[in-house]
């Protein structure tokens, strides 16, 4: 049987030289443009087809007969082929594709930038991100195994209870390589309660040292002018005073207008600590953007804020929504540039 386009290609219109017949398990005849699967004199097919090895021609052409099907031959050929990258949804299917690739010594750079390019955007890498990873080490595709590694941590959002699930080709990787992968989760869900406890244990910055200073003055939700007399000048109760006196003291840069940024020591009420380390605590469980906007731990914080005192309760409303701004807008984002700028997230990988 003759395979599909581009492999039913008719050879006498072409140099025959150029040209041979890959037949399949199940008797698909590929014909083959030799430069594609000819990647030095001593390659697998070249040494194949050699006249004292070839048993059977078809229309003049070698015929070289593999033990594979051809739904492995197919995607595999065309992996090898320039144009539009095969479809392969089924993750067995792939393993089995590229396990012919190395038996056949078709692995060339480009051969594998083209398996990078599909793994990245292949639905196993989102349901199945672990052994994705897998494949991503055995080839030495550090991008596909930082990508997996990402997906797997989603993972635990939809799936809290999911252990990863590697298949048996884990086997085929060192130790240390699947102890990167479960460090990097490890680390991973615990970035916001990292991020929590650095800022809120910094017992002194100076004030040019705005780099260590990571929280930025102006959006802050709560007042960061506080001062006890004027709160109670401003009718505010005792508790939310007390909220405020027995809060932390943190460090946030001030950007003047006209002038170079520095460091102020702010005092923040103890509601907007309990805030951060419930949100420390939520994507530790569920290592999602969601988790910086949960309602129900925005709810927590303005009962918090506002319950005893009726000053603060009538600027609930305001208070909930600058609380969701922060949150999404710039506590996710501090979050985010510090794991980048500090490499707190790294996979460990000799390769």
């Amino acid at each position: 049987m003759e395979a599909s386009p581009p492999f039913n290609d008719c050879p006498s219109q072409h140099n025959n030289e150029d040209y041979m017949v890959i037949r399949t398990k199940n008797k698909y005849d590929f014909h083959v443009y030799r430069p594609f699967v000819f990647f030095s004199e001593g390659s697998f097919f070249s040494n194949l087809i050699k006249d004292a090895q070839v048993s059977e021609r078809k229309n003049g052409l070698p015929v070289a007969t593999l033990e594979e099907d051809s739904e492995v031959i197919d995607p595999l050929l065309r992996l090898c082929y320039p144009g539009k990258l095969p479809s392969i949804n089924i993750f067995e299917h792939f393993s089995e594709v590229l396990n012919a690739a190395r038996k056949y010594c078709l692995e060339s750079d480009l051969f594998l930038e083209r398996v990078e390019e599909i793994l990245m955007s292949s639905p196993f890498m989102k349901s199945q991100p672990e052994r994705v990873y897998v494949l991503g080490v055995q080839r030495r595709m550090k991008g596909v195994c930082l990508e997996a590694a990402k997906r797997s941590v989603e993972m635990t959002r939809t799936l809290p209870q999911k252990l990863p699930y590697f298949g048996d080709e884990v086997k085929e990787i060192t130790g240390s390589e699947l102890l990167s992968l479960l460090d990097y989760r490890e680390k991973a869900t615990r970035v916001v309660a990292r991020f929590v406890e650095m800022i809120l244990e910094q017992d002194h910055v100076d004030s040019d040292d705005w780099d260590n200073a990571w929280l930025h003055l102006e959006p802050l939700p709560f007042d960061t002018s506080f001062e006890s007399n004027r709160y109670r000048e401003l009718g505010h109760s005792k508790d939310c005073i007390e909220g405020f006196i027995s809060g932390p003291t943190v460090f946030a840069v001030v950007y003047p207008p006209d002038d170079l940024p520095f460091v102020h020591a702010v005092q923040a009420p103890i509601w907007w600590q309990d805030f951060l380390l419930d949100i420390a605590r939520n994507y530790q469980a569920h290592p999602h953007r969601s988790a910086f906007t949960d309602p129900d731990i925005i709810r927590k914080a303005i009962a918090r804020a506002t319950d005893w005192c009726s000053k603060c309760e009538k600027d609930a409303l305001n208070l909930s929504l600058r609380i969701r701004d922060w949150a999404e807008s710039e506590f996710m984002e501090l979050v985010q540039t510090w794991v980048k700028e500090r490499e707190i997230l790294k996979l460990t990988l000799e390769f």
